[in-house]
């Protein structure tokens, strides 16, 4: 994966601009998969800078299917601490 801060280096300079390929900017990303249950997607944003990781296919993991965002996984952890609560409190713990 990159950003565009990786990318920004290259943008004065055009004849490196020329040169570069994707791969030459890229940083590997631990990729989530389809069963990547919440607190491992937790950990795995916790441990990178990225905003967005990758999404595979367990049975093909070099076949992206989509990307997940950080935002996202902080809202679905916050809607399931509050469902989690409002269970606590309707038992009257």
């Amino acid at each position: 994966m990159f950003g565009i801060a990786d990318v920004r280096q290259f943008l004065y300079d055009s004849t490196m601009a020329e040169l570069a390929t994707a791969e030459d900017l890229a940083t590997p990303a631990p990729p989530l998969t389809l069963d990547t249950v919440l607190s491992e997607a937790i950990g795995q944003f916790a441990e990178v800078i990225w905003e967005e990781l990758p999404v595979v296919d367990p049975d093909e993991p070099d076949k992206i299917v989509g990307l997940m965002r950080r935002g996202d996984i902080i809202a679905s952890y916050n809607r399931r601490l509050m469902t989690m609560r409002t269970a606590r409190q309707a038992e009257g713990l």
